[in-house]
């Protein structure tokens, strides 16, 4: 950012050179399916004030295989919505074995945002019904979001 003699700068202006990142653990369990959905506490809404702000979203997901194998081909993702649209790309684990678990992690940059209330959101999904059950492991998840706006 530059800043220009007698021009007048604010302390807020100053805090979006030195963004914060919000974190939102998991709050509880969820069973995974074949539907992209979000784990319980794993969501963070942000304020945009300027238009062009961008967000760098990490986001890792604990999975845990329960007592029956899942069917091979089987495997589940990581998956991050912005204002309830599933974003491109997934950060995927297929360990299928009863009793295996993983946490596969991945990171989004969300660019050109519009000014205004974006919810940023971690969510899990599963390729196949089949055999055997998964669960993100709620105390395990997290998801971590920096935002970072333009000054002008």
């Amino acid at each position: 950012m530059t800043i220009y003699a007698g021009q007048s700068v604010t302390a807020r202006m100053f805090n979006r050179l030195r963004p914060e990142p919000i974190s939102a653990p998991g709050t509880g369990d969820l069973t995974v399916t074949g539907s992209t959905v979000v784990i319980p506490g794993c969501e963070i809404t942000v304020t945009v004030e300027t238009a062009g702000a961008r967000i760098i979203a990490d986001g890792s997901v604990n999975f845990l295989v329960g007592g029956v194998a899942l069917t091979a081909s089987s495997y589940c993702s990581a998956q991050l919505t912005l204002d309830g649209v599933t974003q491109a790309g997934f950060a995927r684990w297929g360990d299928t074995v009863a009793g295996a678990q993983g946490t596969p992690s991945k990171q989004w940059e969300l660019a050109n945002l519009t000014a205004g209330t974006h919810t940023v959101r971690l969510a899990a999904a599963r390729t196949s019904a089949g055999t055997g059950t998964v669960t993100a492991v709620g105390a395990h998840c997290q998801l971590f979001v920096t935002l970072y706006e333009p000054i002008v």
